[in-house]
């Protein structure tokens, strides 16, 4: 991972208005943290083939009471634009085509993490939790376990736990709905 903007740091604004502008693209592999244009890691195909099947486990089992979003870019703060594995946001009439999914929209937010798994445990989860992401988990391709992440403060999240393979989970915003961990790590 490493900066393209060199020491120019950039607001949410500024971003958005070089991705409007044709400046950046669908084909640069970039996101905005803590006004920072990061290149994302590229990704191998366990990490696609996880997020396609997270994608399909969450759109199966809420269907039409949330909108679940894979890789696009959220408005976190003023100035970082993260784009996450995947979001369970709040539905809406107009599925975000108006305007960008916000902290306020969020119910969990998942990053799957191989190669960038030191990036997504420690800067992205301080961002997530400076900007009050209620929930965050982290599927640790390296390990084969999952990390959550609750109870966020500007400083980082007060409670993280890690699953393993027999444990179950439920999101706090669905506690009926509870996972076993083996549909969401290998």
């Amino acid at each position: 991972m490493h900066t393209t903007t060199g020491n120019k740091l950039l607001t949410s604004a500024e971003y958005i208005q070089l991705i409007e502008q044709g400046v950046l693209t669908e084909s640069d592999r970039v996101e905005l943290i803590e006004g920072e244009v990061v290149e994302k890691m590229t990704v191998g195909h366990r990490h696609v083939g996880r997020v396609s099947r997270l994608l399909h486990l969450f759109v199966r089992r809420l269907g039409g009471r949330v909108t679940v979003s894979a890789q696009s870019p959220l408005l976190l703060t003023d100035v970082s634009m993260p784009e996450p594995d995947l979001v369970v946001l709040r539905a809406r009439d107009d599925f975000y085509e108006g305007c960008y999914a916000t902290p306020q929209d969020i119910f969990l937010l998942i990053e799957v993490a191989d190669t960038s798994l030191s990036f997504d445990r420690l800067r992205k989860a301080r961002v997530y939790a400076a900007a009050a992401v209620t929930e965050y988990w982290l599927v640790n391709l390296r390990e084969d376990v999952l990390e959550v992440y609750r109870q966020p403060t500007p400083q980082g999240y007060a409670s993280v736990t890690v699953l393993r393979r027999g444990d179950r989970v439920a999101l706090a915003a669905f506690p009926e709905l509870e996972l076993a961990v083996e549909e969401l790590v290998p």
